[in-house]
């Protein structure tokens, strides 16, 4: 059986009025062979770095979580480190990269704790 990769969201709302419950799927484009879920501290702080994606070189799918502190992403990365995305601590973002995924704090004294959720070949 060939692998696959899908984003299964399900939430609810509670408390105000009635209970609304909401779900959101997507497949991912392709047959991933490789999957890692990590954690990464960054080194140091206000240096961007690449996200470790494992032995994973072209990523389908890349969840990211940003554990404390928040975090920009930029999922294009080529010499010049661009923030396309900025997670704040506590929350994630789900994405398709483009090229390679590097972050960086988002604020220039704190290093950032993040996990890694990804899926490709």
């Amino acid at each position: 059986m060939a692998a696959t990769c899908e984003l299964r969201l399900v939430g609810t709302i509670t408390g105000i009025e009635s209970e609304s419950v909401f779900h959101f799927l997507c497949d991912i484009d392709g047959t991933p062979t490789k999957r890692i879920d990590t954690i990464q501290v960054q080194a140091t702080a206000d240096t961007a770095e690449a996200v470790d994606l494992g032995n994973i070189t072209t990523p389908m799918m890349v969840l990211i979580y940003a554990v404390e502190n928040d975090v920009q992403i930029d999922v294009s990365y080529d010499t010049t480190f661009h923030a396309e995305l900025t997670i704040a601590e506590g929350e994630y973002a789900v994405f398709n990269p483009s090229g390679t995924v590097y972050m960086k704090n988002a604020t220039a004294t704190e290093t950032t704790t993040i996990e890694v959720i990804a899926c490709g070949t």
